[in-house]
């Protein structure tokens, strides 16, 4: 388990002086917290590999690790961060000062905090989960990358990009759920429709038809809700894409686009 741990670095005008930053002492306002991962890779190398080559062959190995490791933290977990994050609370802060010619005066401190709360704990059994998947060199599927990059770009209020992302994520399981199922009938030699042989060529909506049809329930059945909510998604994933706005965007706010509104919309991804 990456360990985590919390340092307090002073703010860049200190950096100027003949400060020993070891022994600083931190005060409000001068320092900025920075949380901080680590992660420990120990590779057992071949009796064969040369010690001027010991550099390039780690670098190789372990980057690709780490990059698989961040992977299965993303997708398990929720996660576009290493680590738990305790709370949405506020993480940007700003100085609002007016400057005249008479010098600068202080209008207003203000923050505020873009993050919300949709993680969800890392366990001993997902730690478990990961070693596996690593070990078995398993990747998670690129529909569920593209779920967690939506709700990166959520929290960066990149609405329209999280709208892509996450029209995306519904599209690429429902694919990866039909070429599976191929997949099975292939290798037990049961008829196969033209539609799941050419899988990748129908529209989201006929997916989403299809995995109804060879499940024998369909997804508006299941769940109604979700239905509905996924085919408007999907809708938003067109306007993003086309018209380069969405409808859900208030131009008398700011932000313009309403978070609140889409956060419904990830639930039905789930």
């Amino acid at each position: 388990k990456p360990e985590t741990f919390q340092r307090f670095f002073v703010q860049f005008d200190a950096l100027r002086g003949e400060f020993d930053l070891r022994q600083y002492k931190c005060e409000p306002g001068l320092s900025v917290a920075l949380h901080t991962t680590t992660v420990r890779i120990v590779l057992e190398l071949g009796r064969d590999v040369e010690r001027h080559a010991i550099k390039e062959v780690f670098n190789h190995l372990a980057i690709s690790l780490l990059s698989e490791l961040k992977s299965w933290i993303r997708v398990l977990a929720r996660q576009y961060w290493v680590g738990l994050k305790q709370s949405s609370t506020i993480t940007e802060h700003f100085h609002i000062n007016m400057v005249t010619e008479k010098g600068r005066e202080p209008v207003a401190t203000v923050g505020g905090g873009r993050g919300y709360a949709y993680w969800k704990l890392i366990d001993a059994d997902k730690w478990q989960q990961i070693g596996k998947n690593l070990a078995a060199q398993e990747r998670p599927r690129t529909g569920q990358l593209f779920f967690c990059a939506g709700l990166l770009e959520i929290s960066e209020l990149n609405l329209g990009q999280a709208v892509i992302n996450l029209g995306a994520s519904c599209d690429l399981e429902l694919l990866s759920v039909l070429q599976e199922t191929e997949g099975y009938l292939t290798a037990s030699e049961k008829p196969i429709s033209t539609d799941l042989r050419n899988a990748g060529s129908l529209r989201f909506g006929q997916r989403l038809s299809l995995v109804g049809e060879l499940s024998g329930i369909p997804f508006s059945t299941h769940n109604p809700n979700a239905d509905r909510l996924i085919r408007e998604l999907y809708g938003l994933r067109g306007h993003a894409i086309h018209r380069t706005r969405l409808p859900i965007e208030d131009e008398t706010k700011n932000p313009s686009a309403n978070t609140a509104q889409l956060l419904k919309h990830v639930e039905a991804c789930e």
